[in-house]
């Protein structure tokens, strides 16, 4: 399926590369969304910087708050061997879905 956020179709080929870019997205707004606190908590600064690290603060907290959920989706269906377009059409016919291949965790 094609992906606004990553400007491609995600499919078989590059999905590996869709979750890295999922995830790295989601590690740096949190590293950026904690240096912020960090520098807002120390204090110092004029009013003008406060009021922009609050909204650099404000962004990253929304982006992390969205990002979050969605690698965790991402990573559940990894652990389920499915792709998000196989997860859709299951979830559309009320169906569990069990990979045939699926040994579980521990062999």
């Amino acid at each position: 399926h094609y992906c606004p956020w990553f400007g491609n179709c995600v499919g078989y080929s590059n999905h590996k590369y869709f979750f890295l870019f999922v995830l790295y997205s989601m590690i740096s707004s949190g590293v950026a969304d904690y240096h912020f606190i960090h520098a807002l908590y120390h204090g110092g600064l004029s009013f003008m910087q406060t009021v922009m690290l609050c909204q650099g603060e404000g962004l990253s907290s929304l982006i992390s708050g969205f990002l979050a959920p969605f690698c965790a989706f991402h990573c559940w269906l990894i652990s389920k061997n499915m792709t998000t377009l196989e997860c859709c059409e299951q979830w559309s016919k009320g169906t569990s879905w069990v990979s045939p291949y699926d040994q579980g965790m521990l062999l």
